[in-house]
């Protein structure tokens, strides 16, 4: 809930938008335009004790937010400004400006844990001021600890959405040691990945979470199969011929175990509309459907979330995947074979 005289800067949080109060003594008009000048909302309303409570404009405004942010013009009895709504389906409990310049566009606010050869980005979007984004490492070498910082990105302009690429493969460097940790900054935003040395995921994930910005997930445990086939039957010259055979391959992946930071990402998930698969760090053009996932976790003590999401491919054929046979005797393997 947010009160509309209390609007001091242009940017605010659709989530704020759950209840806007305005002061009146008299009719009071609202409308709301997109930025395409299409009108959203026109109305009128009496006041009840001097105020006015318009509710759900966040249920609203959600749908039309194609990404991260968009711009809404509020005419209230004439007067009129434009805010920056950013995406936000869950609450948050802090304002927009707040909460934008102390935190990357995610859920996560805790450590992630990564793998060499994973995609990992970080969005962000600063209300004031130029931002550089800088990695702080951690290599191991034998007994030691070497410290190095990486700038990934620099002199970011503000009101701009920005999507730096943090992958692991892009930190590594041999001379130093076995990259085991680093930290991306950006002003006051920070988020620390703990690096595996080995790639573990068996399902990648593109999605775009709570507040539009694209970001990965990835399950390390296993993936389910099990396609279902439906037939249609006619009957042509009193002989039964198949009209029409679909097949739709379901899938079941787990998560494995999760810290919390992985948790807030997989419910992100679980609440995301757009959804693509990634393999080797690129997205495949995929999209997935999501129909059911399982979210229950407790607070005992030594108790590790696992969650598990059913879904298919948004695809209405499915996917044949080509094996590549080894040569086991020609040039390129043997020298010896000429």
């Amino acid at each position: 809930m947010i009160n509309y005289s209390d609007i001091t800067t242009p940017y605010l949080l659709v989530s704020e938008l759950d209840v806007l109060v305005f002061t009146a003594v008299a009719e009071m008009s609202l409308a709301i335009t997109a930025s395409g000048g299409s009108t959203v909302l026109s109305c009128s309303y009496v006041p009840m004790g001097g105020v006015v409570k318009v509710y759900d404009l966040d249920r609203l405004l959600s749908p039309l937010i194609d990404g991260v942010m968009a711009d809404f013009t509020f005419t209230v009895d004439g007067a009129s400004q434009t805010l920056h709504v950013v995406q936000s389906r869950a609450r948050v409990d802090q304002g927009a400006v707040e909460f934008l310049t102390g935190h990357f566009l995610s859920g996560v606010m805790s450590g992630r844990d990564t793998a060499l050869g994973r995609k990992e980005m970080v969005t962000l979007l600063s209300p004031s001021g130029t931002v550089d984004v800088v990695a702080a490492c951690v290599y191991a070498d034998g007994g030691t600890c070497v410290l190095q910082s990486v700038v990934l990105a620099s002199s970011l302009a503000s009101g701009v959405i920005h999507e730096v690429d943090c992958s692991p493969s892009l930190l590594v460097n041999d001379e130093l040691g076995t990259l085991v940790q680093y930290t991306v900054n950006a002003g006051d935003r920070l988020m620390t990945y703990r690096v595996s040395p080995t790639a573990t995921h068996r399902t990648a994930m593109l999605m775009r979470n709570d507040f539009g910005a694209w970001e990965p997930c990835y399950f390390t445990g296993m993936v389910e199969t099990s396609p279902s086939i439906t037939r249609e039957f006619v009957l042509i010259g009193g002989v039964q011929r198949p009209l029409r055979i679909d097949e739709q391959e379901n899938l079941k992946s787990y998560t494995g175990p999760l810290r919390p930071g992985g948790v807030q990402l997989m419910r992100a998930l679980a609440r995301s509309t757009d959804v693509v698969l990634l393999e080797d760090g690129n997205v495949t053009g995929d999209g997935v459907v999501i129909t059911d996932q399982e979210l229950k976790y407790t607070d005992e003590d030594g108790h590790l979330p696992a969650f598990t999401f059913t879904w298919h491919r948004a695809s209405r054929l499915s996917l044949l995947k080509v094996p590549k046979i080894p040569r086991l005797f020609d040039d390129t393997f043997d020298d010896t074979f000429n």
